[in-house]
């Protein structure tokens, strides 16, 4: 019976399988290989006030989000809200550690870093200046993370 490593639970052979077992066991670690590097789509739902949920793709433990977040609620000026949340990780998906810059987004002329906050799974907006946010602005950005 072949051992699996503890990361990918990738199969290998121990010093009591049997060589004629090998070829199963092989055929197994191909199979468990192309399983955890195949990509694979999550749809990330927008947080509340903003439209356009996100489709992260996981290759491995590398996760890719474009975003496109469009605001649907009231306007305001992003100097008196100092960050601001514009997705929702779900909960059953890898996350990077808490306070963790993962990309950027922006809006209109303004870049603005992303980070991960674990306190309610959200995307969080910490703008580097102050500007005004109206309603129907769309914010375009990338965040890319390891977990």
């Amino acid at each position: 019976m072949p051992a699996t490593t503890s990361r990918f639970k990738l199969p290998y052979p121990t010093s009591s399988d049997r060589v004629a077992d090998y070829p199963t066991t092989a055929r197994q670690n191909a199979e468990a290989i192309e399983k955890a590097f195949m990509p694979s789509s999550t749809s990330f739902p927008a947080y509340g006030g903003w439209e356009g949920p996100g489709q992260a793709t996981r290759t491995g433990n590398v996760h890719v989000l474009p975003i496109t977040a469009k605001r649907t609620a009231e306007s305001f000026n992003t100097g008196t809200s100092g960050e601001f949340a514009i997705m929702t990780v779900p909960a059953d998906y890898p996350a990077p550690q808490d306070n963790t810059c993962v990309g950027h987004v922006t809006f209109g002329g303004y870049t603005t870093p992303v980070f991960y906050s674990a306190s309610g799974r959200r995307l969080l907006v910490k703008p580097q200046a102050s500007f005004n946010i109206n309603k129907n602005m769309t914010g375009y950005g990338l965040a890319v993370w390891v977990a």
